[in-house]
């Protein structure tokens, strides 16, 4: 004679060693995810303080362009050159250098 089986229930402890598995799947998975994410934000944030430092170099480049060229003294000599003369009354000073 053969004796029934009888199917064993679940236990706690095997519901527990289960989710376990599924949550030590899912922090594998969501610490993957996190590592790229935080590195592409990491390469986003250098390449525009790479970006912010080639244009400030720019800036300053073209500000001391500018400071050449609006010099009072470059000017008056391109309008005499041109036979142009300079109309005293007509002078305003806005930023108050007079070389």
């Amino acid at each position: 004679m053969r004796t029934k089986r009888k199917k064993r229930k679940a236990t706690t402890l095997a519901y527990s060693v289960g989710l376990l598995f599924i949550s030590f799947a899912l922090y594998m998975v969501s610490s993957l995810y996190l590592k790229q994410y935080n590195n592409q934000i990491s390469f986003k944030l250098q390449a525009a303080q790479r970006q912010i430092q080639v244009l400030s170099t720019e800036k300053e480049a073209l500000k001391v362009e500018i400071d050449n060229l609006a010099s009072k003294s470059i000017v008056v000599d391109l309008a005499s050159s041109d036979d142009m003369k300079v109309n005293k009354d007509s002078v305003i000073y806005i930023s108050g250098k007079d070389e």
